[in-house]
C-alpha cells in the first residue's frame, strides 16, 4: 500500500474553509446574543415629522432648527415633496 503524501494536506484544504466559514458565522451571532438590543423607536412619527419639515421649508429636521442625520434622506424627502 503506498502512502499518499497529499492526503494530509487535502484534510487541511478543507479544513480551514469550513473553520473560516463556521466563525463568520457564530462569532457575529455571539455578538448579537451578547450586546445590547437597539432601543425601540417610533419610526413612523418621526418620518412624519421630518417630512412636514421639508414642506415647511424647515430642511431636514425633526425638531426644526437641528439636522436629523439618522435615517436615510430619500424617503423623507419624497414624504415632504408629497405634502407640499
Amino acid at each position: 500500500m503506498k502512502h499518499d503524501k497529499r492526503l494530509g494536506h487535502d484534510r487541511i484544504r478543507w479544513r480551514v474553509p469550513l473553520g473560516l466559514f463556521l466563525g463568520s458565522f457564530f462569532l457575529p451571532a455571539a455578538i448579537a446574543l451578547w450586546a445590547r438590543p437597539l432601543p425601540f423607536t417610533d419610526e413612523f412619527r418621526t418620518y412624519f415629522k421630518i417630512a412636514q419639515n421639508i414642506s415647511f421649508g424647515k430642511g431636514f429636521t425633526e425638531d426644526g432648527t437641528t439636522p436629523y442625520v439618522y435615517l436615510p434622506l430619500l424617503f423623507s424627502s419624497l414624504l415632504g415633496g408629497w405634502f407640499s
